[in-house]
């Protein structure tokens, strides 16, 4: 969250699903060395509804809001249906997986959350990009400039053609 867009700005991020996928992006494109951590460190992506998914993201986010570091509010998500099989795209959407179709017609209007680091949050991220290497922090950034700023379907019909493992249970197959 505290490294710049393509615009060089940091910005609030809008959404889980985006969220996860930029995390599994840094795993899969960043070259960082994440073996050293340990299991419970790190996001255990599975394939998914809507391709890689960890639970773990979803813990994160809730700590990093119940200590303050992050806000997380509401906002419109426009690219959340995709017209051609008229699914939601996002997890939270549809979290009763006996419930897969939504006309995106009739719909309601799906209110996303916006991810965005609290001031203490800026302190604590510049101390733990302080403990970066140059090269790491840069390869994070590079991720969320040249990823972040996509749509979401777009975002997703990226991962899913570039690492399709990811979308062996994906329920948008027109985005493989």
């Amino acid at each position: 969250m505290a490294a710049p867009d393509s615009g060089g700005r940091v910005s609030p991020l809008s959404g889980i699903t985006r969220l996860q996928k930029l995390l599994y992006l840094i795993e899969k494109e960043s070259g960082l060395d994440l073996t050293n951590l340990d299991k419970e460190e790190r996001f255990e992506f599975k394939a998914y509804r809507y391709g890689p998914f960890a639970k773990e993201v979803y813990e994160a986010v809730d700590f990093l809001a119940n200590a303050d570091l992050v806000n997380v509010t509401k906002g419109q998500e426009e690219d959340v249906y995709s017209r051609e099989e008229g699914v939601p795209i996002a997890e939270e959407l549809d979290p009763d997986p006996d419930e897969a179709n939504v006309d995106p017609d009739v719909a309601p209007p799906y209110e996303e959350q916006i991810f965005e680091l609290t001031p203490t949050g800026k302190r604590v991220a510049e101390r733990l990009r302080e403990r970066l290497s140059v090269e790491d922090w840069e390869r994070i950034k590079s991720i969320k400039r040249k990823y972040a700023d996509r749509s979401l379907t777009s975002l997703i019909a990226y991962v899913y053609r570039t690492y399709p493992e990811s979308a062996s249970e994906t329920e948008l197959r027109h985005l493989l």
